[in-house]
């Protein structure tokens, strides 16, 4: 942002998760802001003690005349139960260790006060942070400071669920005329006045967990559109339902040809996919 009479460089603070696949597109992305527009952005990755190391040689094939255009920050990795002191991330810790790394990283009683604190000091004028600290996105909100997040999962399942209750809001269940089961968190929706009322016995909102092994046995199924999770699997073949199935991640794939291939149960719900 330019002021009258001089500049003030952009100041940009990037916190990645605890790994090597993290860390090394989080330092990229760093660099590129960085020399995108140098007279304009200052980058800054912030990590902890232990992984600064990594992080610089990163950087070394990046120093110019000017030296390396990124700067690096710590911040304390908590005190973690049965995880050795110096082990601050999945590349340094025994595979028997790694879920502790994880649980850390996850965790608003250990990693929130040590990032909030990291975030005051800097004051960046933007923040760019791995999905897995959720609560920096509040801090920045508070401090009016935008953020962005990045999640490789992808945002179509909360994009469809707001679309999906945008429906609701606008009526559509109940101007369909069909029965219909939705399950939806109180806190998230409210129904229109009198809403119950009116849809009557062709409408069950459950707010809560809903009874799947019960749906799944109604006769009322034809048939269920399943992730290919192994719980609802079983839970799908014991009800005797047909499936379609839409396997996302994991053996969800090995499981769709199971159901599909071998017991003959199911349809792939994307046959040319």
């Amino acid at each position: 942002t330019e002021t009258t009479g001089s500049s003030k460089k952009l100041r940009v603070l990037l916190i990645p998760f605890f790994a090597s696949s993290h860390i090394g597109p989080f330092t990229e992305l760093a660099v590129s802001l960085a020399t995108a527009r140098p007279q304009a952005v200052e980058a800054t990755i912030a990590v902890t003690p232990a992984t600064v190391p990594f992080v610089r040689s990163l950087l070394q094939p990046h120093e110019n005349g000017s030296g390396i255009p990124v700067k690096v920050a710590t911040y304390p990795f908590p005190a973690v139960d049965g995880l050795p002191k110096g082990v601050e991330n999945l590349g340094a810790a025994a595979q028997a260790d790694a879920w502790r790394i994880d649980v850390a990283a996850l965790s608003d009683t250990l990693m929130r006060p040590v990032q909030e604190t990291l975030i005051r000091a800097q004051s960046p004028d933007a923040l760019v942070t791995d999905v897995h600290f959720m609560w920096n996105a509040g801090v920045c909100d508070e401090l009016g400071v935008p953020c962005v997040t990045f999640n490789v999962i992808g945002a179509f399942s909360t994009i469809a669920m707001r679309h999906l209750l945008g429906r609701v809001s606008n009526g559509e269940p109940e101007a369909s005329g069909m029965a219909f089961l939705w399950v939806v968190r109180t806190d998230k929706w409210s129904p229109p006045e009198r809403w119950h009322e009116r849809v009557g016995g062709r409408g069950m909102v459950a707010t809560a967990w809903a009874p799947q092994r019960a749906i799944l046995g109604h006769r009322a199924v034809g048939a269920f559109v399943t992730h290919c999770g192994w719980n609802s699997v079983l839970e799908t073949v014991a009800a005797g339902v047909p499936v379609l199935t839409w396997p996302i991640v994991f053996e969800q794939f090995i499981t769709e040809r199971l159901l599909t291939q071998v017991l003959g149960i199911g349809e792939r719900l994307w046959p040319d996919g």
